[in-house]
């Protein structure tokens, strides 16, 4: 099934920035509104809530389907992803999670 993403990245910024403001401000002390998505590690992730989880790996997906300027995408093969990175997340707790996405995103299509 391949659906177009439709969300106003206004919106998914917004939603990011205020449930997602505990994770990965090592680096953004100074500025408690900036997210660096290079600072969460797959111990944070597999620490988050359910819905920030969900929220992450959507903005992690969101960000790579930016990189390759796709507006369409296959739900299915998303969810095959998520489930595979999460694994890998779990066997490497101390791995940032774009060094996964990194690896498992470059090889999707």
């Amino acid at each position: 099934m391949r659906i177009q993403f439709a969300l106003p990245a206004l919106i998914l910024v917004t939603i990011a920035s205020q449930s997602l403001a505990p994770i990965a401000k090592a680096e953004t002390r100074s500025n408690p509104s900036m997210f660096n998505m290079e600072a969460v590690t797959c111990r944070e992730l597999l620490l988050a809530s359910s819905e920030n989880r969900a929220l992450m790996m959507s903005l992690f997906h969101g960000f790579f389907n930016g990189k390759k300027n796709e507006t369409m995408f296959d739900v299915d093969r998303l969810a095959q992803l998520t489930d595979q990175i999460e694994n890998v997340c779990a066997d490497n707790p101390k791995r940032t999670l774009i060094s996964v996405f990194q690896e498992y995103r470059g090889r999707s299509r």
